[in-house]
């Protein structure tokens, strides 16, 4: 009889184990939301650029989420030029003014790379951020220029705002060459890539 109870408490102990799903967040980069929002415009007749706005200093688009959603990993292409030098991304807060995450990297020139947050950043439902890419500090008039899709570069139309897809609503975007105010408000959408934990 006892070698029956402990046997029999050996089947409830394994099945409660082996019914516990895994809850370990995954960063997975591929087919984000954002690449959902940018692939489809990044056609032969809208094709991507990596010379349009020459000297942006920064490039931002504003986004939200519909449900909290939390931010592990930022993707980004370096130009060729400033492949070894530090790009900066910062995500700002709009609501308190404040920046909430920064990564300072090198990224890749032929491909887009990630770069991991330091810590998981958690977002508000609903609540409007602003992604901004600023350049590095050997920033030239021939290489300040990020991926983007532009109106302006293409010579049409084809880049409006808001964009969703799922979770995900980009309602509007900036380029600047300097402190000043923006240059290209709404035309462009620049590649940063969101990746959110799943």
């Amino acid at each position: 009889m006892k070698n029956f109870s402990l046997f029999l408490i050996a089947i409830v102990l394994v099945n409660c184990s082996s019914s516990d799903p895994d809850t370990t967040p995954i960063c997975d980069n591929s087919n984000t939301a954002f690449q959902q929002i940018y692939n489809p415009l990044n056609t032969t007749t809208f094709p991507e650029s990596l010379s349009g706005y020459p000297n942006a200093v920064t490039h931002e688009y504003t986004f939200n989420v519909a449900t909290a959603a939390t931010i592990c990993s930022i993707g980004y292409q370096s130009q060729p030029t400033l492949s070894t030098e530090n790009y900066t991304i910062e995500i700002y807060d709009t609501v308190t003014s404040t920046v909430v995450a920064l990564i300072t990297s090198t990224f890749s020139s032929t491909t887009t790379s990630y770069t991991s947050l330091s810590s998981p950043l958690l977002l508000i439902a609903g609540r409007s951020y602003k992604i901004k890419r600023h350049a590095p500090a050997t920033l030239s008039s021939a290489n300040g220029a990020g991926r983007c899709i532009s109106n302006t570069v293409t010579g049409a139309g084809n880049v409006s705002f808001p964009m969703n897809s799922g979770n995900l609503t980009i309602t509007d975007s900036d380029f600047y060459s300097g402190s000043a105010s923006a240059n290209d408000n709404n035309n462009t959408l620049p590649y940063i890539d969101i990746v959110f934990e799943q």
